[in-house]
C-alpha cells in the first residue's frame, strides 16, 4: 500500500472514531441531562451516519487501490476503486448540507426571540443551501451517461461532463459552504452581544460556535486539490489529497457542530477547574457565599413565558445537620436552560452562636 493510501486510511478511521464519539456525547447529552433532543441533534446524527457511509465507501475505495497508482493496479480494482471513489462525492455532498442545516437550527433555538432578521438570515440561508445542495447532487450523480460509465469506460459506449464543467461546480459548492461556514460562525456574536453575560462567557461561547470556520478553512485547501479531477491516466493517487481535505471538512464539521453542545458535561463530571458552578474548598471551615450562572447551549429558555420563574429548593445536609443550597431553575424542554445556585455555608461555632 503506498504512503498516500496509509495516510488517507489512517485520516479516515480517526475522524470517523472522533465524530462518533463526539455525537455520542452529545446525545447523551440532549436525552440524560437536558433532556432537550431537538432538530439540531436529529439532523447531526443523520449527518453522522451519511459521514459512516462516506467513510466505508472511501476504505473500501482504498482496498481496492485509492490512493495507488493506476500501474499498480489490475483492470478491475480500479473500475471498483472509482466507484466508491463515486460514491463518496455522493455521501459528501449530502453530508455537508446535514452539518449546515444542523449549526443553523441550533442557533434557532439558541436565541428562540432573537431579532426576527437574524432568524431570517438563518431560514433563508438554509433555504438556498437545501436548494443548491439538491442541484449539485444531481448534478454530480447523472455527470455521466450512463451513470455507470463514471467508474468504467471499458465499453467505450458513454459520455462524461468536461472537467470544466465538474470544476465549476465543485467552486460553486465550496463557495455556498464557505460563506455559511463564516455566516453561522459571526451571526451569534450580534445576537448574543446584549445578552447579559460576562465578556469571558461571551468570548468562549463565540469561540466555541466560531470553531465551524476551521472545517471552511479545510474546504479552502481542498479546492487546492481539485485540477487533479483533470488527471484522468493516475486519478487514484492524484485525487487523494482532495479526498483526504474533503473527510477532513466533515469530520470537523461535525465535531465543531457537536462541541457547541457539550458544555453541560462539565457541570455533570464536575471536572475540576472547569466547571462554572464548582467552588473549590479548604480544609479549614470559612463563612462564604457563592454565586453563578451557567449558560448551556441548546439548553437557555427563551420563550414568551421567560419571564416565570419555578424556583425549587433542594436541601443538603451538612455535617451539622443544616441545609444550605438552594437552586433557582428555569428549565425550558428544547431550549437554552439558565441557572443560578447559592450557596452559603457557616462555621460551626456561628450555628452555635446564633440558637
Amino acid at each position: 500500500m503506498q504512503d498516500r493510501a496509509q495516510q488517507l486510511l489512517a485520516v479516515t478511521i480517526t475522524l470517523l472514531v472522533t465524530a462518533w464519539v463526539t455525537v455520542s456525547l452529545r446525545c447523551f447529552v440532549r436525552l440524560k441531562l437536558v433532556k432537550a433532543f431537538g432538530i439540531d441533534d436529529y439532523l447531526i446524527v443523520v449527518s453522522l451516519l451519511i459521514f459512516t457511509c462516506f467513510c466505508g465507501s472511501q476504505l473500501t475505495g482504498i482496498h481496492y487501490g485509492l490512493g495507488q497508482h493506476n500501474r499498480d493496479l489490475t483492470a478491475p480494482n480500479i473500475i471498483q476503486a472509482q466507484k466508491y471513489r463515486y460514491l463518496s462525492e455522493l455521501f459528501y455532498v449530502l453530508d455537508t448540507a446535514f452539518i449546515k442545516a444542523s449549526v443553523g437550527f441550533l442557533l434557532l433555538r439558541i436565541m428562540l426571540n432573537a431579532a426576527s432578521y437574524y432568524r431570517a438570515t438563518i431560514i433563508v440561508s438554509m433555504a438556498i443551501m437545501t436548494v443548491w445542495t439538491l442541484v449539485i447532487w444531481f448534478y454530480v450523480l447523472f455527470q455521466c451517461r450512463p451513470i455507470s460509465y463514471a467508474w468504467d469506460m471499458s465499453s467505450g459506449k458513454g459520455k462524461c461532463i468536461t472537467y470544466d464543467g465538474i470544476s465549476k461546480a465543485t467552486y460553486s459548492f465550496s463557495a455556498m459552504d464557505i460563506l455559511f461556514d463564516w455566516l453561522f460562525a459571526l451571526l451569534p456574536i450580534p445576537m448574543l452581544w446584549d445578552v447579559k453575560l460576562t465578556i469571558q462567557m461571551k468570548a468562549s461561547l463565540f469561540a466555541i460556535l466560531g470553531l465551524g470556520v476551521f472545517a471552511s478553512i479545510s474546504t479552502i485547501i481542498r479546492l487546492k486539490y481539485t485540477t487533479a479531477f483533470n488527471d484522468s491516466d493516475d486519478i487514484l493517487y492524484s485525487i487523494e489529497q482532495a479526498e483526504l481535505w474533503t473527510l477532513t471538512e466533515m469530520g470537523i464539521g461535525i465535531f465543531t457542530a457537536s462541541l457547541a453542545t457539550l458544555r453541560p458535561l462539565v457541570g455533570h463530571f464536575r471536572i475540576r477547574g472547569f466547571s462554572s458552578g464548582s467552588r473549590d474548598r479548604s480544609n479549614r471551615p470559612t463563612a462564604r457565599s457563592g454565586y453563578f450562572q451557567s449558560y448551556d447551549l441548546g439548553y437557555i429558555q427563551n420563550t414568551a413565558n421567560a419571564g416565570k420563574t419555578t424556583t425549587t429548593t433542594h436541601r443538603r445536609t451538612m455535617s451539622d445537620g443544616h441545609t444550605s443550597v438552594e437552586s433557582i431553575l428555569d428549565h425550558g424542554k428544547g431550549n437554552i436552560s439558565k441557572r443560578t445556585d447559592v450557596e452559603v455555608t457557616y462555621e460551626a461555632r456561628d450555628l452555635e452562636a446564633a440558637t
